[in-house]
């Protein structure tokens, strides 16, 4: 016969044990979880009253836990298998029969009774106001990617070790305080105007947000992590876990991040974005840029869905480098990138030369690597000299002519780069311009050189804005925008 040991407190209680009664197992909330078992029922011997919530020096407070016994810590085994784990309920008392009952629930009480707050990945990034909210308060909006912020977990500067304070509601009339901000769920509200930082400093944030990119089972373990309910086959098992499509639909993140470093629970040391994401199979493949000015490199990223595992697959040696575009060729991954190092301007983003293949100073090329390779070399599809260069695609600054000529756009302006970059076959099919006005689509294998398979021509004294090209079969439909001082004139054409 099995023995049975009942420990209440970390306590061996099992000689004080009367009656174990059902153990029941069942589905409870949340219903993505499966618990066994999830009730229990134990009767006591009590004759002097040692379970009493009315005795301040009960058997609950003299091991640290509530005097009432509720969350009080339960396990039941049988020889060494463990029959229900769990925390006391309820305390009843019989006292004719000088008896207790406790009444038991596994651990996912806990996920019941308390908010989901302080919850998600941490991350920081700084604040920019929108200038065409009303001036009576400063509004800085929250991305997509990082909304709504958990709460209990924000923390706001305007300078270093100058904290804002969070309130529940920003005031409008009275004394404003421009320290004080609110948190909705779209952005920081800050009272009586924009937040006052000092010169060359920016209000930023350090908060946790949700769990983007994460696979199911990933976010259920998580959020029970969170309340130390115990996984693995203890008493609890989780459903198989179901794939969705992560990111690949939900556009580009782009907004500053500050992540831990891969495989450590150590933060941080990378300061960027993510760029691109390509999803291959069951992997993804993250591209990561750093920021101007960093000492850290841009690399990429793989992600496992099934293992839930991350990798760095390549980090270039330099830095500078910014990867706006991803591509897979069988086991190539292609990189459109440019190189922002010894440019005019550095300051702003962009830079006329480091990103236009039509301008002097280009520094935009295609690259590419074997991801099988634990160490790979790069190598260069078609380079930044080459008779057609690849365009970054997006139109971020005007070059020598046209109303926006030399009229750099602010900081943090960033290309979308999404979708430029198509495989068809052994072919990458990329958008380029050159500096006598010729633009269009070329492709090219890896190996091989670049062909154009369309070009279009750019009206005098115009400026193309950002291009938009699609295959359907062997034929190439190909869109961009002119600007004058004047106007804008959307162009489409197609291959013959």
């Amino acid at each position: 016969m099995a023995e049975i040991t009942v420990l209440l407190a970390s306590e061996d209680i099992t000689d004080l044990v009367l009656e174990i009664g059902t153990i029941a197992r069942g589905t409870d909330f949340p219903l993505a979880t499966e618990m066994q078992p999830s009730t229990a029922q134990l009767t006591l011997s009590d004759p002097n009253g040692d379970f009493s919530p009315e005795n301040v020096n009960n058997f609950f407070a003299t091991n640290g836990e509530n005097a009432n016994g509720t969350r009080c810590p339960v396990e039941v085994r049988a020889d060494t298998k463990l029959l229900f784990a769990g925390e006391v309920l309820e305390v009843g008392q019989n006292t004719p029969r000088a008896t207790a009952l406790l009444k038991c629930i596994d651990k996912t009480r806990a996920i019941r009774i308390e908010d989901l707050t302080d919850f998600g990945l941490q991350k920081a990034w700084k604040l920019i106001q929108d200038t065409q909210q009303s001036a009576e308060s400063g509004v800085y909006p929250i991305g997509l990617g990082v909304s709504p912020i958990s709460e209990g977990s924000a923390t706001l500067t305007k300078a270093h070790n100058q904290e804002l304070t969070v309130v529940s509601e920003i005031k409008t009339t009275g004394i404003l305080d421009p320290d004080n901000v609110q948190i909705t769920e779209h952005a920081i509200l800050s009272e009586g105007g924009p937040i006052d930082a000092a010169d060359g400093a920016y209000p930023q944030i350090r908060a946790k947000t949700p769990y983007r990119y994460k696979n199911i089972l990933t976010l259920i373990n998580a959020i029970l992590n969170h309340y130390s309910v115990a996984m693995g086959n203890r008493y609890m098992e989780i459903p198989s876990q179901t794939l969705d499509l992560h990111a690949e639909t939900l556009g580009r993140p782009g907004y500053d991040t500050v992540i831990g470093a891969l495989e450590s629970s150590q933060h941080l040391n990378w300061n960027g974005y993510v760029t691109d994401i390509l999803r291959d199979g069951n992997t993804l493949y993250f591209a990561y840029t750093v920021n101007r000015g960093q000492a850290a490199f841009s690399r990429i990223l793989a992600y496992e869905t099934t293992a839930d595992t991350w990798s760095t697959l390549y980090t270039f040696p330099e830095s500078g480098r910014e990867v706006w575009g991803l591509a897979k060729i069988g086991d190539n991954l292609a990189m459109l990138v440019t190189d922002s190092r010894n440019t005019s301007g550095s300051g702003k983003i962009p830079v006329t030369g480091s990103y236009d293949s039509s301008q002097s100073g280009n520094k935009t090329k295609l690259l590419y690597f074997d991801v099988t390779q634990s160490s790979p070399s790069v190598g260069v599809m078609v380079d930044s000299t080459a008779t057609l260069p690849a365009q970054l695609a997006t139109f971020y600054q005007a070059g020598s002519t046209g109303a926006f000529a030399n009229t750099p756009l602010a900081n943090g302006m960033l290309p979308d780069t999404r979708r430029r970059l198509i495989v068809s076959g052994s072919n990458l099919y990329y958008p380029y311009a050159r500096s006598n006005g010729d633009f269009g689509v070329a492709r090219v294998a890896i190996g091989g050189s670049p062909s154009a398979v369309l070009t279009a021509k750019s009206d005098e004294n115009r400026n193309h804005a950002g291009f938009a090209y699609a295959l359907s079969g062997s034929t190439v439909v190909f869109g961009t925008t002119y600007l004058d001082k004047q106007e804008s004139t959307l162009k489409v054409v197609k291959s013959s």
